[in-house]
């Protein structure tokens, strides 16, 4: 009973963190927005163009792929990859720059400006600042100060950018308890130039925001683009999509192409630039971008104040594509709690990905697509009095419908959680493992720290460790980069207020770095080595 009240303490801490932290990239999957009150009105004016009918299904020279050979599950998994435990490096405080050598750029927010981390120069650099010094308040979560830069996104080859920038914030006076709502506008960015331009000079209560692998699309969420206050009750006004041509920041044919019931959620551009997926509370929709209209997948299961069953709310919002361009990750969120699910756009067939349930666990699991397609899992079974860390690769068998295990290994025999479970570009697996904020065994406190692993049959390479533990449990994140030289830690018991370090994988010292990355950092991001011709 004491972890799992200590879980529900965990929850709220972490739930307070993530409102602070918008566009977050290390945050929880997006919660289920509260239950509508008020009817929708009708979309507003889509701008006009010659629409091409929307098919049903994805061409099919461009998805047919050679079935996947029917495969056993396994029982049980294919070993235990006990982890080797070593001394821990000194913790080494840096608080001055240049900081320690690394092999890729940090994006990230501080002091409400979009900075990074120069790896070439072990500096940090301001890329767009804020125009106002002042920064979200630490001692109010969610407090937004005009001038500051709440979140960003990035194309795939990490070359352009967009961020939004709040510009103001008001009350509507008419309406009891009103919320507070907010104007942005978003900025597009060239990474290498370092230029700025405007995209959209004013959006009304920014929700979302997209842009598509080739930075040539942008879509985002929001209220209006009139200026607020939107809001008629003391619930945030619904939202709407709208899409846009960048233009290299020259924007044109902006429109809005579907009026949200009640909020829209996760766009997802394809990886062929030319499909949006998005969700709402009504169903999941699919886009496409010379249609005047989206299509509807299949029709979503939202709350309603007359349902009979809470435990009949199943609500799916877009997640991630796969690399073969016909399956999306999609988040599936219900009454409480949610799991990642997987659609086969052409057949239609949706599975639910298994050990992937998310509600107030201290390790939540982590999923993502491999570059072959298959799904790599990441999940901590835990119980009254244990936790045991397992890393699992299922793939989609199109011809059954179902997953098919095909690997899994136990990370550890001691009593510990994973988290930060990614794929490296060189083909190894990188995680960590922490002790739960309870007493444990010294063979489980000398596990502790960052680990890489070259297949699931291998015993995994403790390569760093944490962050010293004084007792309490503060919410922890793991980011690797890419290439796996190093991994970002972030440690927090309170809100907007980070301690961070950097842990190379040569394991010679944990370096900390809070000093020197400013006030109330966060939406920490490794960008892709840019190759300039």
């Amino acid at each position: 009973m004491h972890l799992k009240r200590l879980t529900l303490l965990i929850l709220l801490l972490t739930l307070g963190g993530l409102a602070a932290c918008a566009g977050d990239v290390l945050s929880e999957p997006t919660p289920i927005p509260p239950p509508p009150n008020a009817d929708n009105g009708e979309a507003g004016a889509v701008s006009e163009a010659e629409a091409t009918p929307l098919p049903t299904l994805l061409p099919e020279e461009e998805t047919a792929v050679q079935p996947t050979p029917t495969l056993v599950p396994t029982k049980t998994p294919t070993t235990i990859a006990q982890p080797t435990a070593v001394t821990n490096p000194p913790v080494q405080v840096v608080n001055s720059q240049p900081l320690p050598a690394n092999s890729r750029d940090l994006l990230f927010i501080a002091d409400g400006s979009f900075k990074q981390w120069n790896h070439a120069t072990g500096q940090i650099e301001t890329l767009v600042a804020g125009t106002n010094t002042a920064n979200p308040n630490p001692e109010i979560p969610g407090d937004l100060v005009p001038g500051s830069i709440t979140a960003y996104t990035m194309n795939a080859d990490g070359k352009r950018a967009v961020v939004a920038r709040v510009l103001s914030r008001a009350n509507a006076p008419d309406v009891q308890n009103a919320q507070t709502e907010y104007s942005y506008e978003l900025l597009f960015v060239d990474m290498i130039s370092r230029e700025v331009w405007t995209l959209v000079p004013q959006v009304d209560n920014l929700f979302d925001f997209a842009l598509s692998p080739n930075a040539q699309q942008l879509a985002f969420i929001g209220s209006g683009l009139d200026g607020i206050p939107d809001a008629t009750s003391n619930d945030l006004p619904a939202n709407n999509l709208y899409i846009m041509e960048t233009g290299g920041g020259n924007p044109a044919n902006l429109r809005q192409v579907h009026s949200c019931q009640t909020y829209c959620r996760g766009p997802e551009w394809h990886i062929e630039n030319n499909l949006l997926a998005f969700g709402d509370d009504a169903a999941l929709w699919l886009y496409n971008i010379a249609a005047a209209e989206p299509e509807l997948v299949f029709e979503n299961d939202p709350f309603t104040r007359d349902m009979s069953d809470v435990g009949q709310v199943s609500v799916y919002w877009p997640q991630t594509w796969a690399r073969n361009g016909r399956s999306i990750m999609l988040q599936h969120g219900r009454w409480e709690g949610s799991s990642s699910a997987v659609l086969d756009l052409p057949t239609g067939t949706l599975t639910e990905v298994p050990n992937t349930f998310i509600y107030a666990e201290i390790f939540p699991s982590q999923v993502s697509w491999m570059p072959d397609d298959r799904i790599l899992v990441w999940h901590t079974e835990s119980t009254e009095t244990s936790f045991v860390p397992f890393v699992e690769l299922w793939r989609f068998d199109l011809g059954s419908g179902e997953m098919v295990l095909e690997e899994s290994a136990q990370l550890s025999e001691a009593m510990l959680g994973v988290l930060g479970g990614t794929y490296l570009e060189d083909g190894r697996f990188a995680f960590a493992l922490d002790a739960a904020p309870a007493e444990n065994p010294d063979d489980a406190q000398n596990q502790i720290g960052t680990y890489q692993l070259t297949s699931l049959a291998e015993t995994p390479d403790r390569v760093n460790s944490l962050p010293p533990s004084d007792g309490t449990y503060r919410q922890a994140t793991v980011l690797w980069s890419a290439d796996g030289s190093g991994a970002l830690l972030t440690q927090s018991d309170q809100p907007n207020q980070p301690k961070l370090f950097f842990a190379p994988t040569d394991g010679e010292f944990l370096y900390e770095v809070t000093a020197v990355f400013g006030q109330n950092p966060h939406s920490f991001r490794w960008q892709p080595e840019i190759v300039v011709p």
